[in-house]
């Protein structure tokens, strides 16, 4: 991107603070837009989805295409991506589910997103919103997660 990482992250905020009215849809942001607390803190009332994966995962789809990759060190690009998941943990972590994608295929994640949604909220919060586009969840939303989470102490990020 023509910029670099300053450009592409003024277009981050410029966007995320034109979908503040925005509401049932779903957004893909990016790796650091949770770490930024300006942008993540906008939309009180979204159910934000952590898609984790681990390192050696994350490294396998990311080696093919280093150059579209700016935040990674060019003299040791797998060392880069390793620390910035440890630095990004904390604040994905306040993500209100979270889904591995180490083994299920993006469908199957759609698909349990979709039902850990559905489980959490189902039939009864679309029939609160009737279609008005209000979010009428109070306070912030259950924790949920899909497949096997990271045991006490244990992150995905370790090496």
């Amino acid at each position: 991107m023509r910029g670099g990482e300053a450009a592409f992250r003024r277009m981050e905020a410029t966007v995320t603070a034109a979908l503040d009215e925005t509401r049932d849809v779903v957004i893909a942001a990016g790796g650091g837009w949770m770490a930024r607390p300006e942008l993540r803190d906008r939309w009180p009332d979204a159910v934000r989805v952590w898609l984790r994966v681990g390192p050696q995962a994350a490294w396998e789809r990311v080696m093919g295409d280093l150059a579209a990759r700016p935040m990674l060190d060019s003299a040791d690009p797998e060392g880069s991506l390793r620390s910035l998941m440890r630095e990004r943990a904390a604040a994905y972590e306040l993500a209100e589910l979270s889904v591995s994608t180490d083994g299920p295929t993006p469908e199957e994640t759609a698909e349990l997103v979709a039902d850990l949604l559905a489980a959490a909220f189902g039939p009864a919060r679309a029939a609160q919103r009737g279609g008005t586009g209000e979010h009428p969840r109070q306070g912030s939303s259950p924790p949920l997660s899909g497949y096997r989470e990271p045991e006490r102490g244990e992150t995905e990020t370790e090496e």
